[in-house]
């Protein structure tokens, strides 16, 4: 029987162990929200990716024992850390992390493991407060229709002691917000890849011939919709550079539908509503010469099309 007892007793005394209760009283303070938002919004069209540094602080009353400490960040309203988003629909991803490289995933436990925490010390008994940023990156050409977007679903947590032995003692709601505008861009001659600095191109004939023709492309990428419009300078009509009555005729046509540019006004080529994809919209423009033989003088001939995009 006095085994038994022995047996019970060790049993009894291994039931208590478990984390050690807490050592300090900490606290998060001034915890700054992710708000990218007026002059720093988000751009959709840029190349590269927004990144913002934020800043939250950790305090230590005076009196209170030395203790380690680590700071975790929830999910939100996504279903994985690697879906962090600002909306689900439109699809506007984000994503935070414990180093400005934009590495290690910033996580909450248990999930996380190290490198995925921001980690801090108090080694006096003092006040003390220790400053600490955590970073968000938004990927870049989220083409997505203007307005503010918001995941206010976001906790930052406060835990005494390391990750195999804690004690959460605060918590902070964060607001993760991003905001977009209207956007409408076009370039000229942009064949391969949008070039926003792409805004005229040429068709040089040479000699002209009649049915000769040549072709260029225009991209349009917008996240509001928009008109795109062509106008002749001449009508349809190439000029000869110093005897304006001297002219050759020419026709054209937009993805392989013909525009009437006889008369001097914008004619509409397309209206879309809705957001474009990020390399944008191709519209092939293909002109081609009438009869050469009815130009009355030798010389050079020119006309002018005017592009112009205009965002709903």
């Amino acid at each position: 029987m006095k085994f038994l007892k022995l047996l019970a007793c060790a049993a009894l005394l291994a039931g208590w162990a478990g984390p050690a209760s807490a050592a300090c009283s900490i606290t998060l303070r001034n915890v700054t929200s992710a708000l990218f938002t007026s002059a720093q919004g988000y751009s959709i069209f840029n190349t590269g990716d927004t990144g913002q540094s934020f800043s939250f602080q950790v305090r230590h009353p005076s009196g209170q024992a030395t203790c380690n400490y680590f700071v975790t960040l929830t999910k939100g309203g996504a279903a994985t850390y690697a879906g962090r988003r600002f909306s689900a629909s439109p699809l506007f991803n984000y994503q935070a992390y414990t180093s400005p490289a934009m590495t290690g995933i910033l996580k909450d436990v248990p999930d996380a493991v190290a490198g995925e925490v921001i980690t801090g010390t108090f080694t006096s008994t003092a006040l003390v407060t220790n400053n600490h940023t955590y970073y968000v990156n938004i990927p870049a050409q989220q083409v997505i229709a203007a307005g503010t977007y918001t995941d206010t679903n976001v906790t930052l947590k406060l835990y005494e002691g390391t990750l195999s032995n804690y004690t959460q003692r605060d918590t902070a709601t964060i607001t993760m917000r991003a905001q977009t505008v209207d956007t409408t861009q076009v370039c000229v001659g942009c064949v391969t890849a949008f070039d926003t600095n792409a805004h005229a191109l040429e068709m040089n004939f040479g000699t002209l011939e009649t049915n000769e023709f040549k072709t260029g492309t225009i991209r349009v990428r917008s996240n509001e919709g928009y008109t795109l419009k062509l106008q002749s300078t001449n009508g349809s009509l190439l000029k000869h550079t110093t005897t304006p009555t001297s002219t050759v005729a020419y026709t054209a046509t937009v993805n392989g539908v013909g525009v009437l540019l006889t008369g001097t006004t914008a004619v509409t080529v397309a209206t879309v509503s809705g957001v474009t994809l990020a390399t944008g919209t191709i519209y092939d423009v293909k002109v081609t010469i009438g009869n050469v033989a009815a130009a009355a003088r030798p010389g050079n001939y020119t006309d002018i099309l005017t592009v112009t995009v205009t965002g709903m």
